[in-house]
């Protein structure tokens, strides 16, 4: 898999690692600020997207992140919330070119046949949608 690109004069989102105790799945993630003003994440909202139907096949993806153009293709039925059980981010503000890195710990859906998607959403940067985009 190629790198995935950072979109110019936004805040990126990057997940680095998964892992899983006693149910929980815990992402970290790092969070760059890439815009001239400040941000502020807030506290994350995680979705299970119900009903995917990517233009790929996400089987062979598992513990990715999908990038900006695959995410765009992506056909989604809905938006089930997932629990956040912990989260924790280094930086509760971002001044611009900062980074940060944070935890969260989400109720770990349960197993499915086919791949599944978490969505994770940040606070708006201004332009738009900041968050990251995982195949379970």
């Amino acid at each position: 898999d190629k790198p995935l690109k950072s979109a110019e004069h936004r805040v990126n989102v990057f997940l680095k690692d998964l892992f899983e105790q006693n149910g929980t799945l815990y992402i970290r993630y790092e969070i760059r600020n890439e815009t001239s003003k400040a941000y502020e994440p807030g506290t994350p909202k995680v979705y299970l997207l119900d009903g995917v139907r990517p233009s790929q096949s996400l089987v062979g993806r598992g513990n990715t992140q999908l990038g900006e153009e695959e995410v765009r293709k992506l056909r989604v039925q809905g938006w089930m919330p997932v629990r956040v059980i912990d989260e924790k981010t280094r930086s509760p503000k971002l001044s611009p070119d900062q980074e940060t890195v944070g935890v969260i710990g989400v109720k770990k859906p349960r197993p499915s046949a086919m791949p599944q998607v978490l969505s994770i959403q940040f606070s708006f940067d201004g332009r738009g949608a900041v968050g990251a985009t995982l195949v379970l």
